[in-house]
């Protein structure tokens, strides 16, 4: 009997146990991954580092905001758009400088030394190979697929 009463005892207290322990059970429950916002933890992160000098130091030296991504091509497109089926009058090649100069400005220039240097070391494109490069000519109306093309090429 006490044989009995113990194995009652010890498979009553399995099935006990067992009712604790939590089961693995494969079902099909869909989870769903919330994103969180990276400008809201960067933004925080920026008022946090904001109270004291040397936290507001670190941090706009470690945190950068990315640039806007702009798509090159389809301003270059736009910009050739505005002048489709115009007379190419005249075309001028000018050289400019590697440093210093910029396409909208080209009067600018470099007080830099490095920069000055490397405009002397850099050797400036042959004016022949770009005019040689060119797929427009004068005279022809422009086609702003052609320009945009030949602009990349260059």
């Amino acid at each position: 009997m006490k044989i009995i009463g113990t194995i009652f005892i010890l498979f009553s207290s399995l099935t006990l146990a067992a009712n604790e322990i939590p089961m693995v059970k494969n079902d099909s429950l869909d989870i769903h991954i919330e994103k969180k916002n990276p400008k809201l933890f960067y933004d925080s992160l920026q008022i946090k580092a904001s109270r004291h000098r040397f936290t507001r130091l670190l941090y706009g030296w470690m945190i950068r905001m990315p640039k806007k991504d702009v798509d090159k091509e389809s301003l270059s497109y736009e910009y050739y758009q505005s002048f489709e089926n115009k007379t190419i009058g005249s075309i001028t090649i000018k050289s400019l400088e590697v440093f210093g100069p910029d396409l909208n400005d080209t009067s600018k220039t470099t007080g830099i030394w490095i920069e000055k240097l490397a405009n002397k070391l850099h050797t400036k494109s042959d004016l022949y190979v770009i005019r040689k490069n060119l797929w427009i000519k004068e005279g022809q109306s422009l086609d702003a697929n052609l320009m945009m093309d030949n602009e990349r090429l260059l």
